[in-house]
């Protein structure tokens, strides 16, 4: 099988080295010293390049918002964890920085984890509405989210407790183990 042009490269690699150039020879992207006549545009156009710079600046922006979000998920969950330790007081100013940490992160992250420790703090700060509505919407948009239906489950207990029976049905299809746990 021969393939196109085949027989003009075999030709051009037996031609001697002191042979004329040919158009082949000519970096259409350098200089010609030849001719003198100016190079042609090559490379991408500006447009291209402006895009491409875009694309960059939005993946950058994204990685460090992430990395923010992460950041201020753990420092809200820690602050959650050294108060259900007994480790740290539940006092106001730290409870309010876990918050706007919380807050941040739910903003900054696709997980829903941080609704969850926004939920947590809001029992913490004594607000079982506003945690139910935080673990609630949780739940609609993810039915097999355990850790929300868990806590939604024991918020629902003191704030809407006939909904109960609904939460441990839905607990049990997404987790026997923890509905056997809870009932």
């Amino acid at each position: 099988m021969t393939f196109p042009g085949l027989g003009e490269a075999l030709r051009l690699a037996a031609m001697p080295s002191s042979a004329a150039p040919t158009a082949l020879d000519r970096d259409p992207c350098g200089p010609s010293a030849s001719d003198g006549r100016p190079q042609p545009r090559c490379g991408p156009s500006l447009a291209v390049r402006a895009l491409a710079v875009a694309v960059a600046l939005g993946v950058a922006g994204a990685l460090g918002g992430g990395l923010i979000g992460v950041r201020d998920e753990r420092s809200a969950e820690a602050t959650v964890n050294a108060i259900s330790r007994g480790q740290a007081p539940a006092t106001a100013a730290s409870l309010r920085r876990a918050s706007a940490d919380a807050r941040t992160a739910s903003r900054l992250l696709l997980d829903r984890s941080p609704e969850i420790t926004r939920a947590v703090l809001a029992v913490l700060e004594r607000r079982p509405r506003t945690a139910y509505r935080l673990l609630d919407a949780v739940v609609r948009d993810e039915p097999y989210n355990v850790e929300a239906l868990v806590a939604l489950v024991f918020v629902a207990r003191g704030v809407a407790p006939r909904r109960v029976p609904e939460l441990m049905r839905a607990l049990r299809r997404a987790d026997p183990y923890a509905w056997r746990t809870l009932r």
